[in-house]
């Protein structure tokens, strides 16, 4: 789908910087654009890479910033100048500064993972200490953070991944249970980790199959993250089975909450 070509360098514009890139993360959303499945696909032909570390070189007319300065920023993909170049362009609301310890490629990694794993778990599912959390897709990069940041939040975390290099890889990240969906039932698994009491917030960055059977072993007063759909399409339900079931089904949204306000 990609090919290699040379453009002119783009420019900032108002509430934008330019970067000289240093590294670029590759994950999911920009495999799904390159097919044109993904929402926010911008036109053809465009430059993708949503995720980026650079060293920024221009300025657009309004933003404070020191040519110099190493940032992690979400590019501005969706007009279709993303990160996979030398030089790209993003919105400052959308970049901060890498600490002096953090490499260029953990930086450029970041951004988005962590982020969405912060507004899923803290602001939008109010994952509390000592609650199971069960991460859906846990070896994968948003999985992976969520593991990450559960662990650290005081939960107790459930992964649940398809062959037992992913499983050690998430017994490394923190989880304190792993569950091999390809060989085992996730339902019954949980609910014999959680002594029946099943999973308290369910992070789901799969959607499809595996995520509606989640509905099956989700507590009472449970929580569904709905983060992404890797597996095709969006976790289903329907209303009669969330008031029955008394859980609640979240969507979680990054750009929805970092996009600056406009006072009207």
């Amino acid at each position: 789908m990609l090919q290699l070509v040379e453009i002119d360098e783009p420019s900032p514009g108002p509430g934008e910087v330019r970067l000289r890139v240093k590294a670029a993360a590759i994950g999911l959303p920009d495999a799904f654009m390159c097919q044109s499945t993904y929402a926010l696909t911008p036109p053809l032909p465009f430059v993708p890479g949503q995720e980026v570390c650079g060293v920024v070189d221009a300025v657009g007319p309004d933003v404070d910033m020191a040519i110099g300065t190493r940032l992690m920023a979400v590019s501005s993909f969706m007009d279709g100048r993303g990160g996979f170049a030398e030089v790209t362009v993003a919105p400052v609301h959308s970049a901060f500064r890498v600490p002096t310890d953090m490499s260029d490629v953990d930086a450029a990694s970041f951004r988005i993972g962590y982020s969405t794993a912060w507004l899923g778990l803290v602001r939008r599912g109010e994952l509390r200490q000592g609650e199971w959390l069960v991460v859906l897709g846990a070896a994968g990069g948003s999985g992976a953070t969520a593991v990450q940041l559960g662990r650290a939040l005081g939960a107790r975390v459930i992964a649940v991944a398809s062959s037992a290099e992913k499983l050690d890889f998430c017994r490394r990240m923190g989880a304190h249970v792993v569950i091999d969906r390809s060989v085992d039932s996730v339902r019954d698994a949980v609910f014999a980790a959680t002594d029946g009491h099943g999973a308290d917030v369910i992070y789901d960055p799969v959607g499809g199959e595996l995520a509606e059977a989640s509905l099956r072993y989700i507590a009472p007063r449970g929580r569904i993250l709905a983060v992404g759909f890797a597996s095709g399409r969006w976790v289903q339900t329907n209303t009669a089975h969330v008031v029955t079931h008394n859980y609640s089904l979240v969507g979680v949204y990054g750009s929805k909450l970092y996009a600056p306000r406009t006072r009207r």
